[in-house]
């Protein structure tokens, strides 16, 4: 298995092997769980199973856009966002067209 991480992604990351790509998000939580000493530990959360690597990078795009913002006032608001997030991905990694 290969994983694939970088900043511009955070907090998700891709992990592949023979047959998909997987989009995964490490998790951090905010608050104490079990003991009023200790926060929670990191964990690794599985969110999609992609066909290609592009497809990967346009579902984290498309969490990142979702993350970004919880209401937009218009459409150009969604699609500027849109067109900001997936210009810093396709920039990053030399990719026509997410």
């Amino acid at each position: 298995m290969t994983i694939i991480r970088d900043s511009i992604l955070e907090p998700y990351f891709i992990q592949r092997d023979q047959h998909n790509y997987t989009v995964c998000e490490l998790v951090t939580p905010t608050r104490k769980h079990h003991s009023k000493d200790k926060m929670g530990q990191n964990y690794e959360k599985l969110l999609s199973f992609c066909g290609s690597f592009a497809s990967a990078l346009k579902y984290i795009a498309k969490r990142k856009l979702d993350n970004n913002k919880p209401e937009y006032n218009s459409i150009q608001d969604y699609v500027s966002n849109w067109q900001k997030i997936t210009d810093q991905i396709e920039k990053k990694f030399n990719i026509k067209s997410l």
